[in-house]
């Protein structure tokens, strides 16, 4: 597996991303922003197993939980989530769609979902990481744990939340006939609010091919609402078919 991506990444806003991937793809990470709320956000997500070069970039797919794990003022952003779906080229810069899922108000942003392009540069090689538990012993009841599926587009998840603290989630997916581990996060702070978050990402394994889904879960409808992002692998100058998203309604099929 590469560690092209390993490193700390600042975009233009000067918000930077500390990554590192670990075993079969699975990328994690932190995110330090300049922007809206100000903290540390943990990061999970998947890169393709080549090599960038220059003919094709390496996809990549980032959920984020914008709930800071630092000691900072909470506020109503901190129940949203993110998807980055992109590539890294050979150049060493990374493209990516930001597709900002805002489930609750907040200030003049209403619940929706956000999309911009962030463009990241490497300012660093090497990076100490905190690292975090993805799974804790125990049951974690949670809205967002059993198996949700889409038979039109033969898709369904199995979810469990594995580290509630942290809303890390974790399960399986079954997508085009292939089955793949999903890590990803949701929001398990919710309280009463009547949309839940959720980030979830994977690696498609015959294409090596990542795959992000996020949305929100409508606690009255029990209907999970999603985007899937596909990060595709293309030439500098395709850069703009490296991100494909279809939206998808999911429902629960078990607890």
């Amino acid at each position: 597996m590469t560690h092209a991506i390993d490193g700390m990444w600042q975009n233009s806003y000067g918000s930077q991303m500390r990554l590192s991937v670990q075993k079969d793809g699975l990328l994690l990470g932190d995110y330090s922003s300049t922007t809206g709320s100000s903290g540390r956000y943990l990061m999970i997500g998947y890169v393709s197993g080549h090599e960038p070069n220059p003919s094709l970039g390496q996809g990549v797919v980032i959920s984020i939980y914008w709930r800071s794990v630092e000691r900072s003022a909470p506020d109503a952003s901190w129940h949203w989530v993110s998807t980055y779906c992109g590539q890294l080229q050979a150049n060493q810069q990374m493209e990516v769609i930001n597709s900002l899922v805002a489930s609750t108000q907040f200030e003049q942003i209403i619940v929706g979902d956000y999309i911009d392009k962030l463009g990241f540069h490497k300012v660093e090689s090497n990076v100490n990481l905190q690292p975090f538990e993805l799974s804790i012993k125990g049951e974690h009841p949670d809205l967002m744990n059993g198996t949700w599926s889409d038979p039109s587009n033969a898709l369904s998840i199995q979810l469990a939340v594995t580290n509630p603290e942290l809303g890390i989630v974790s399960g399986s997916a079954s997508f085009q006939q292939q089955c793949f581990p999903i890590y990803g996060f949701t929001d398990t702070h919710r309280a009463d609010l009547d949309l839940q978050s959720l980030s979830i990402s994977g690696l498609i394994p015959n294409d090596k091919q990542p795959i992000s889904i996020s949305g929100t879960l409508d606690v009255v409808s029990q209907q999970l609402n999603v985007s899937a992002w596909l990060g595709n692998g293309t030439a500098p100058e395709e850069s703009y078919l490296q991100a494909s998203m279809s939206a998808w309604v999911l429902n629960k099929s078990s607890k």
